[in-house]
């Protein structure tokens, strides 16, 4: 009797332990969310939840595999619970891989979002963040190509190794510099490309050089027109400015060790164009000296494979001069870059002032120096080592 009581009492326990139990494709799991502004004080949220009946199926059905849902709320877990009354099945927050911010979002500030996203223990840390001209049309426009599964298209189209230029900050990482002194920030944009727009008049005035273009307005024919377009730059929670490709590429070299990037400079005798591949051999050596007026010194060390000469100077391996033209348009590119960051933006970017911390013994001496104020009057001194490595087809080979 005893016997038979406790395997009743077991198989009660056991049976109790599973009555609430859900299982995988129970839930909604959302992708990717976008935020853009609506009126009367709202927000518009857009969710991307994945269909786990397309996933794994074959390509052509690759379309189906996002499912965008957008509603307006005051926050983003109001949000939710409105998506929920739309959906059979409970919205999880755990595979989230991005967040969209509009740019009129963005320009006002993104520290009640981002505060509130960290807090909230069902999304990661390491969800990345981006900027778009309209989140909700990126969204809506995505059409991954080559990639069924969303969430594994996420992750690669912001890895490094897939644009060797390409800057990325998850949300930990933009928590943490909105909230720190002196440190700022840099996103990836996403917007959507119209095949229809017309090149860019050659004749047009360009900043620095050939590589000075946007490229929402260049003709891109694609099945997915929803792309990464450039960068964008934060002084402290708010976006200042977007970059083209030329100011991705420059502040690549400065902020890290950079992979191959596809460079061109115009040779003015010639009025052709040298393209070069470019790759830096070793991190920027960057020095700070903090006077009245800040002198910030660069030194860039950069290898170059040449891939396309003007005619004349394919006639010979004219490395040296290659070199010097490569080596000169750095030198004033990146200098007239950094200019406008100081001048214009009026904001360290490059975050240049954690070098110059190194100029004083206390913090106290740190901070009665003043250095956002003086950053906008900073003095710059750009030098690149170029090498060039390899040719490609020359007429005396």
């Amino acid at each position: 009797m005893y016997k038979k009581l406790m395997l009743v009492l077991f198989m009660c326990f056991i049976l109790s332990g599973c009555y609430d139990r859900k299982e995988i494709d129970d839930y909604a799991y959302v992708i990717a969310i976008g935020v853009d502004k609506a009126e009367g004080g709202k927000y518009k949220f857009t969710a991307s939840v994945a269909n786990p009946n397309v996933i794994g199926e074959a390509k052509e059905k690759a379309e189906g595999a996002l499912s965008n849902i957008t509603v307006e709320a005051t926050d983003f877990f109001s949000a939710t619970e409105i998506i929920n009354y739309n959906l059979s099945k409970k919205i999880n927050l755990s595979h989230t891989n991005l967040i969209i911010f509009s740019k009129s979002i963005a320009q006002k500030g993104l520290k009640t979002f981002t505060d509130s996203f960290v807090r909230e223990l069902k999304i990661r840390p390491a969800t990345l963040v981006a900027i778009s001209e309209d989140a909700t049309s990126y969204l809506e426009n995505l059409k991954p190509i080559l990639e069924i599964n969303p969430e594994k298209y996420f992750k690669e189209i912001f890895d490094e190794d897939n644009a060797n230029f390409l800057e990325s900050a998850t949300l930990s990482e933009f928590f943490y510099a909105t909230n720190a002194d002196e440190r700022n920030i840099v996103l990836p944009v996403v917007n959507v490309v119209d095949d229809k727009n017309e090149k860019k008049d050659d004749a047009e005035d360009k900043t620095y050089n050939e590589n000075d273009v946007e490229l929402t307005k260049l003709p891109i024919k694609s099945g997915n027109k929803s792309m990464i377009t450039g960068i964008a730059f934060f002084a402290d929670d708010k976006l200042i400015s977007t970059g083209t490709y030329a100011e991705d590429v420059f502040h690549s070299f400065i902020s890290k060790k950079t992979g191959k990037i596809s460079y061109t400079v115009n040779v003015s005798e010639k009025n052709d164009n040298l393209v070069v591949s470019m790759t830096e051999f070793k991190r920027p050596k960057i020095k700070v000296k903090c006077e009245k007026i800040p002198k910030i010194s660069v030194e860039l060390f950069v290898d170059c494979e040449v891939v396309y000469l003007p005619e004349g100077i394919s006639k010979s391996k004219d490395s040296e001069k290659i070199s010097k033209i490569v080596q000169d348009d750095l030198n004033k590119n990146i200098k007239l870059y950094l200019e406008k960051t100081s001048k214009t933006l009026k904001c360290d970017i490059e975050n240049f002032s954690k070098y110059a911390k190194r100029n004083f013994l206390t913090y106290k001496d740190w901070q009665a120096y003043n250095w956002k104020e003086k950053y906008k009057n900073a003095d710059f001194f750009v030098d690149a080592e170029v090498n060039v490595v390899k040719f490609g087809i020359l007429e005396n080979d």
